[in-house]
C-alpha cells in the first residue's frame, strides 16, 4: 500500500493538481480512457507521450488532436456510442488517437490482427455485426462492412480526417455508453477468443497501480512504439 501511495504522488495522480483534474475530467468526458489521458496533459502538457524514430508528440497535442478525431468520427461517420468497431491496424502513432477518440465517442472497441484471412475476418463478423472497420490501406481480406483506412492518398481516410477542421455546424456530440476494449487473443487453442474489458477509469486502477508498483511506470516519461510492428496480442 504504501508503494503504490508513493507510485502515485510520483505521478503526480495523488496531489491536489491531480485529484481537482480527474474530477474535472469525469465532468468533461465522463469515465472512460480520455479520462486518464485528460489528467495527464494537464499534469504534464509538453512532456513527450509517444515516440516513433523522429516523430514526437507531447500529451497535450495527443488529447486535442484526439478530441478532434473522436468530432470528425462523429461527424462524417456517425460513429456513436455502442456501435461496434474493429482496428487492424500495425504500431503507429495515429493508431493511439483512434484508440481514445473512439472510447471518447462510447464505442465498443475491437482490436484484430492484421494478419487474419478473409474467412476469418468474415466468421468475425458473423459473430460480432460490426458497424465499422478502421485498418491500414493494404489490407485487402475485409467483409462487406463499412471501411476507414488509416492512410490513403485520394479517399477520406483516419489521417484526412484528422488534419481537416471541423464544420461550425457540427452537433455536439453526447456519450451514452462506455466504450469497451476487445483484443483478439492469439488462437494458441485452435480458435480465437475475444477478451475484453470496460473502458470505465475504474477498471484500470488495479493493473494501473501494479503497473506503477512492480514495474516502477511511475518515472516513466514517454511510450517508443516498435517500428511498425504488428498489434501485440494478449
Amino acid at each position: 500500500m504504501i508503494k503504490t501511495l508513493k507510485a502515485l504522488y510520483r505521478s503526480q495522480l495523488l496531489t491536489f493538481s491531480g485529484i481537482w483534474h480527474l474530477l474535472n475530467s469525469i465532468r468533461i468526458d465522463d469515465m472512460n480512457l480520455m479520462t486518464l489521458l485528460y489528467v495527464r496533459q494537464k499534469l504534464s502538457p509538453q512532456q513527450t507521450a509517444i515516440s516513433e524514430d523522429y516523430y514526437n508528440i507531447d500529451y497535450r497535442t495527443l488529447y486535442t488532436q484526439s478530441q478532434h478525431l473522436a468530432d470528425q468520427l462523429n461527424t462524417h461517420c456517425a460513429i456513436k456510442p455502442h456501435q461496434k468497431i474493429a482496428v487492424m491496424a500495425t504500431n503507429q502513432p495515429i493508431l493511439v488517437h483512434i484508440i481514445f477518440a473512439l472510447a471518447a465517442l462510447g464505442a465498443d472497441i475491437y482490436l484484430l490482427k492484421t494478419e487474419l484471412s478473409a474467412k476469418q475476418l468474415q466468421n468475425i463478423n458473423d459473430n460480432l455485426q460490426l458497424d465499422w472497420i478502421i485498418h491500414d490501406s493494404e489490407i485487402n481480406t475485409l467483409p462487406a462492412v463499412k471501411t476507414l483506412p488509416i492512410h490513403h492518398y485520394n479517399q477520406t481516410s483516419v489521417q484526412s480526417l484528422l488534419n481537416a477542421s471541423i464544420p461550425s455546424d457540427s452537433v455536439k456530440r453526447k456519450v451514452t455508453h462506455c466504450s469497451k476494449l476487445t483484443v483478439l487473443t492469439s488462437g494458441t487453442t485452435g480458435c480465437f477468443k475475444m477478451a475484453g474489458r470496460s473502458s470505465k477509469v475504474q477498471n484500470f486502477i488495479s493493473p494501473f497501480y501494479q503497473l506503477l508498483v512492480k514495474l516502477n511506470l511511475s518515472h516513466c516519461q514517454k511510450y517508443t512504439l516498435p517500428h511498425r510492428s504488428t498489434m501485440a496480442l494478449v
